[in-house]
């Protein structure tokens, strides 16, 4: 294991930081495992009802995978194994397992078990504790055992492959590896400076010292989840380029955001095809675990209209439901309660024909300072107590009506002389007062409300506001 250097000044060692690490990790490291090599043997279920012809040799595979982890566990007191050691062997024979099964299956299926292996990676990057070689052998094993089975079994192109799901995969992957490394030197960094805080009052500055390098790490990892996430959003400038009389005010609460844009064009080559979707959608939490949703939320998106060829708001938003419950594995409202709120539309550029349907996120349009509000179905993208199809609605507009897509981060801004929320009367008038100026500088106009409205407090959620003049 790769060490972290404590700083012996303190008078601690490196044996003691590490007897302390894992003395605290051990219930948690062999509940992980007997848990992870359970649910593999509970998964033979779903492959007899997806794949009855592959039932025996998954099943095999899976007692193997499961099995050999279960002897490793019952047998410490013989190997010199670690507990995160077993943990990776599980995780390893998961992935080839996952490997093997990918091989064989047509491509709807292997779009389906994507998400199986997407749920190993995540719960790897929440639950384990190891060093980052770990993760680099993980991700090479992985790479390596799909190159091999493929190589022999699979009927599947090269683009299907990547397609379905073996580019989402390996991102959140490599993201999976850059979480674990991160809580396993915040984990060990902490039980040093309990130690150092336990021995000597002393320590206060060097555990100074120390948040400010955690901090740094953090920072660099969540930056590099930035990226990750910007993968799955298209950019500003891209957004401007599909819509040139449109604004786009967003400003995540931290550097990663569980809010996000998504638009879609046909490709046609009809020129009177003018269709165009826009959605802004507000995926539960913030930060880390609110981009993590939205890569999820995002990917259901334009599976729904890229695979599964809805072209109807109401039918894409029926479909990203499934799509969103089907990786979170949700049956029940108890089950599961993560998911999106979204609005989306789709608009007729040369026409003005506007259909919307919304997930709790209801547009506003804007015609001569009158505002007209399309209200949302009410229950989310995911589970929901009385889960009905979502409602769609169409309305014709005229030229220089406005169309606002928006979250719900600018009304619940707190600020203002009394530090109270903007909320979305404020929000509407300010709309409808601005609605007379450039498209363009509305979306100016509307930031320097939020920042006026803000002051020195802190933002409290992340803010996404889209507006579209036809």
């Amino acid at each position: 294991m790769k060490n972290v250097h404590p700083n012996t000044n303190s008078g601690i060692s490196h044996q003691d930081v590490y007897a302390a690490f894992y003395a605290s990790t051990h219930k948690f490291q062999i509940v992980t495992c007997w848990v992870g090599l359970m649910l593999n043997l509970i998964w033979c279920i779903s492959d007899y009802f997806i794949l009855p012809d592959y039932t025996v040799p998954f099943f095999i595979f899976r007692m193997a995978v499961s099995g050999i982890t279960a002897v490793l566990l019952l047998s410490t007191s013989i190997h010199q194994l670690r507990n995160f050691q077993i943990v990776f062997v599980l995780a390893c024979g998961i992935s080839i397992q996952n490997a093997y099964m990918w091989s064989v299956m047509d491509f709807t299926h292997f779009q389906k078990h994507a998400f199986a292996y997407m749920a190993l990676f995540i719960g790897v990057g929440m639950l384990v504790y190891w060093d980052i070689k770990y993760s680099i052998a993980l991700i090479i094993i992985t790479l390596l055992s799909n190159t091999l089975f493929y190589n022999t079994h699979s009927t599947l192109t090269i683009q299907d492959y990547s397609v379905g799901g073996g580019l989402l995969v390996l991102t959140v992957a490599v993201f999976s590896g850059v979480l674990v490394r991160t809580r396993y030197r915040l984990t060990l960094n902490e039980i040093k400076s309990r130690l150092e805080l336990a021995q000597s009052k002393s320590i206060i500055e060097l555990e100074r010292n120390v948040i400010l390098h955690q901090k740094n790490e953090i920072t660099q990892s969540i930056q590099y989840a930035q990226r990750i996430q910007s993968a799955y959003m298209p950019s500003p400038d891209a957004f401007n380029t599909v819509f040139p009389n449109a604004f786009l005010l967003f400003k995540p609460k931290d550097i990663v955001s569980g809010d996000f844009y998504w638009f879609y064009t046909p490709p046609s080559h009809d020129a009177s095809n003018s269709f165009v979707y826009a959605a802004v959608a507000d995926c539960t939490g913030h930060g880390v675990p609110g981009a993590l949703m939205s890569v999820i939320c995002c990917n259901a998106l334009n599976d729904a209209v890229l695979n599964k060829n809805c072209n109807m708001p109401d039918e894409i938003l029926n479909e990203t439901r499934i799509q969103v419950k089907r990786s979170l594995k949700s049956q029940s409202y108890n089950d599961q309660k993560d998911g999106m709120d979204v609005a989306l539309i789709k608009l007729n550029r040369h026409t003005g024909d506007l259909w919307y349907a919304g997930a709790y996120n209801p547009i506003w349009i804007i015609s001569h300072n009158l505002c007209t509000e399309l209200q949302a179905s009410k229950q989310p993208i995911g589970v929901s107590e009385f889960e009905k199809p979502f409602h769609l609605q169409h309305i014709k507009l005229n030229a220089g009506d406005g169309v606002y897509l928006f979250t719900d981060g600018f009304a619940d801004q707190f600020g203002g002389p009394n530090q109270k929320k903007y909320k979305y009367k404020a929000f509407r008038e300010t709309l409808c007062k601005n609605s007379n100026l450039p498209i363009q500088q509305q979306g100016i106009v509307l930031e320097q409300a939020f920042e006026a409205w803000k002051g020195a407090l802190e933002q409290v959620d992340d803010v996404l506001v889209m507006g579209i003049q036809f």
